[in-house]
């Protein structure tokens, strides 16, 4: 965690400030403008998960590049790590004037409290699967401004990984041109915002780094092939997260919604994104103009439109 930490056996607090600097950071990942990202001005949706950052000692990182220690820690050891989703809350907070304010401020100095709510175990595949759920309070000044819950599974170890084929029918194409197919020409036609995002390595690596996330499936070809038993290097679970709230947001924006003001946004990871696969996001709106409020439905899909993952923004109005 950064500056100021404690744990006890459940529950783990740390102290951090919603920094200016690493918002400028996450900017430049997502080709974002820079313009509003100044202290005062609301922490966009999900990007706290580039803020209260565990920091471990090189000897507490376990073989997969997790730390072997903290919340959620692994059940049994070997076991896979795999961010399965969770959701996002953005807390009403007192204001001056009309504009409802929600969440987070750049520049605030926060609290983190961090505790393990709930264990299951399911079977699947691969043998049984144990989930994991969390819950991140964070506070500035006294007031909780955001709620963080995430749904971590861990699998049991492949004994003999035998790498799978792409996923992709077309696993050289990972740009925009994939966008000309039917599948994908039809989606983004009919989507309220939508964006392609080339995957690289250089992608992988600088999510990586700016979320402290050393898990090898991200970077290390060689492990996540031979050892996890992926065909290549895995895209990042809360990538995907931040990149459906960035063009959820963007939807919202088209229709007039500058500020979010209080919001739940739900995420779930329903496939492996994989390297050479291609990633889309689209969103599309859902009740526009209702008294009710508004909601935006947003998607990953791969070149070949398989999805990868699947989101929905919620604006909770009083």
């Amino acid at each position: 965690m950064s500056r100021a930490e404690s744990t006890t056996s459940a529950v783990m607090t740390a102290d951090d400030c919603f920094d200016a600097d690493r918002a400028h950071a996450i900017a430049q990942l997502l080709d974002r403008r820079t313009v509003d990202l100044i202290a005062g001005e609301p922490l966009p949706l999900a990007w706290h998960f580039c803020y209260f950052l565990a920091r471990p000692a090189q000897r507490d990182i376990g073989e997969d590049g997790h730390p072997k220690h903290g919340i959620p820690a692994s059940p049994q050891p070997g076991m896979r790590r795999m961010f399965a989703g969770g959701r996002v809350t953005l807390l009403p907070r007192p204001s001056s004037d009309s504009t409802p304010t929600a969440g987070p401020r750049i520049g605030e100095q926060a609290r983190i409290l961090t505790e393990v709510t709930g264990e299951r175990v399911r079977s699947g595949r691969s043998g049984p699967m144990q989930f994991v759920t969390t819950r991140s309070t964070i506070s500035t000044a006294g007031l909780d401004v955001l709620l963080d819950e995430r749904d971590i599974v861990y699998l049991p170890a492949v004994s003999s990984p035998t790498p799978a084929a792409s996923a992709s029918p077309t696993p050289a194409t990972n740009s925009a041109s994939a966008v000309d197919s039917n599948v994908l020409g039809a989606a983004f036609a009919s989507a309220s915002a939508a964006r392609t995002v080339t995957i690289d390595t250089t992608l992988l690596f600088r999510f990586s780094a700016l979320t402290y996330n050393a898990h090898r499936i991200h970077y290390d070809r060689s492990y996540a092939r031979e050892v996890e038993g992926h065909p290549g290097l895995v895209v990042h679970g809360p990538l995907q997260a931040l990149l459906m709230a960035e063009t959820a947001a963007d939807a919202l924006r088209a229709v007039g919604n500058a500020a979010l003001g209080a919001c739940t946004f739900e995420y779930r990871l329903v496939a492996p994104l994989y390297e050479d696969q291609g990633m889309h996001v689209l969103a599309e709106l859902d009740g526009a103009g209702e008294t009710g409020g508004l909601a935006v439905h947003a998607r990953v899909t791969d070149n070949s439109g398989r999805e990868t993952a699947r989101a929905q923004l919620r604006l909770n109005r009083s």
